[in-house]
């Protein structure tokens, strides 16, 4: 079970063409690790095509709930939901490195029952994806998380600012997962520099 990166994970979401894909990985190429996620109606060939072309520019690249997409592009690892499969039945499927979505306490139970090489705790701040559905978790439930779970946490949800991503890391985080700011380069190295001055004090 191949260990995750730790520092700033890019999120792609919803790419429509390789091309976009390359666009969006030459920008986000700054990132520790990639991760995709398709959640409208596509072909499956451009999703295919996408996950190449970010296969072909960072080392570690995880998809979201697709394993056969996974395995197709030699993905370093598979993230599902805490209502998806169930952990052994997920193993016959994927044999290479778990992760799961969590959002709360009791998922993260989940991933600590074993089978699971890290875990996204989401949301930490407020995110318009998911407002109206999910309370920010907050730093200080993530420092607890990170004290209670021996599992790596990727902090998600509402990372805008590398302030933020310097806060997160103090408090434990493994990582720190970001899709917004993944679009925009600048910002996204602004980020990945303040993980790594925060990991080196």
């Amino acid at each position: 079970m191949l260990m995750p990166p730790r520092g700033v994970w890019a999120i792609a979401s919803d790419l429509e063409s390789a091309t976009e894909a390359m666009q969006w990985a030459d920008g986000a190429a700054c990132a520790q690790a990639f991760s995709f996620r398709s959640t409208q109606p596509q072909s499956a060939r451009i999703s295919l095509a996408c996950l190449q072309s970010m296969r072909e520019r960072l080392p570690w690249l995880a998809v979201h709930a697709r394993a056969s997409w996974a395995r197709l592009v030699g993905a370093d690892a598979l993230i599902v939901g805490s209502r998806g499969l169930p952990v052994f039945e997920t193993q016959q499927l994927w044999d290479s490195s778990l992760g799961l979505s969590s959002h709360s306490p009791d998922d993260l139970q989940i991933a600590q029952s074993g089978g699971f090489a890290f875990a996204f705790a989401s949301p930490i701040w407020a995110t318009p994806s998911k407002a109206g559905i999910l309370e920010p978790l907050g730093l200080e439930t993530l420092r607890n998380q990170v004290a209670d779970f021996d599992v790596p946490l990727i902090a998600l949800g509402g990372v805008s600012t590398p302030a933020q991503v310097a806060q997160c890391a103090e408090a434990g985080a493994h990582g720190v997962a970001v899709l917004r700011a993944a679009q925009e380069p600048k910002l996204l190295a602004e980020m990945v520099d303040a993980w790594r001055e925060t990991a080196k004090a």
